[in-house]
């Protein structure tokens, strides 16, 4: 929650499937990236999924989307197809 409203630097998204999170979106504005702002967001994704009743997450990315397949291999994310 803001304190004082501002621009909007980041936001993210997940659905609840039975006991799954599928994670469908997480943005940061292109001046805000690089400063560990979506690893925080893919962290509180999946902190609010398990306390949700979610036991595991998944996402899609694109091929050509390096950095954030980095970011969720980091955390454990396998390449399925």
């Amino acid at each position: 929650k803001l304190a004082t409203p501002g621009p909007v630097l980041g936001y993210a998204g997940f659905w609840l499937l039975v006991d799954e999170a599928h994670i469908y979106t997480i943005a940061v504005h292109p001046k805000w990236r690089g400063r560990g702002l979506g690893e925080l967001l893919l962290l509180s994704l999946m902190e609010r999924g398990m306390q949700a009743g979610a036991d595991r997450a998944t996402l899609e990315v694109r091929v050509s989307n390096q950095i954030a397949q980095k970011l969720y291999s980091k955390y454990g994310f396998e390449i399925v197809s």
